[in-house]
């Protein structure tokens, strides 16, 4: 809770940085077993947590759909890795795993730390900045409590939420899921 969620994120993915580098380079089988245990305790951690941030950071309308796609980008990752297996070694999908951890961290280091969390901490100025981030509306007035489970732009119309359903924002909190 003192740190957020974002960090708590980039902070837990060096356990499966370094359970990566781990399988990468594994000549026995100690080392592939601890590399296994450290990549499986940061999927566990981001399991808990990527939904936890998701929920904080979408709009009401958008929660169930970010909470499914963990759960999709969860079952597509696995099949991928089995699809891939099949034609290449355990250290080339180490690589890609590291890639994609690579990948999400860079994603995450561009993303704020989710509005009601920095409202809770007393950092108004930065929650409105993020709600402008996520909301893409006007930051005067769109977050004014921390209490609020389903943290909304105020004064938004049906056409406005609509609109934004097809732009660049919606997609934003997908890309923790990686």
């Amino acid at each position: 809770e003192w740190l957020g969620i974002k960090s708590s994120l980039i902070l837990f993915s060096q356990f499966g940085v370094v359970g990566g580098l781990l399988l990468v380079w594994a000549n026995d089988g100690v080392s592939m077993t601890i590399g296994r245990v450290l990549a499986g305790v940061y999927t566990s951690l981001c399991q808990s947590l990527v939904p936890v941030y998701n929920s904080e950071v979408s709009t009401y309308s958008f929660k169930k759909f970010y909470g499914g796609m963990l759960g999709v980008s969860i079952r597509c990752g696995l099949l991928s890795s089995y699809v891939l297996g099949i034609w290449i070694g355990y250290h080339w999908l180490a690589v890609i795993y590291l890639v994609l951890i690579v990948f999400m961290n860079l994603n995450l280091v561009f993303l704020p730390e989710s509005p009601k969390w920095l409202l809770k901490k007393g950092l108004t100025e930065k929650a409105e900045k993020a709600s402008e981030y996520f909301y893409n509306i006007p930051i005067s007035g769109t977050v004014t409590t921390a209490t609020d489970n389903n943290i909304t732009p105020q004064g938004t119309t049906l056409r406005h939420k609509i609109t934004n359903y097809l732009k660049w924002p919606v997609l934003r909190p997908l890309l923790v899921c990686c």
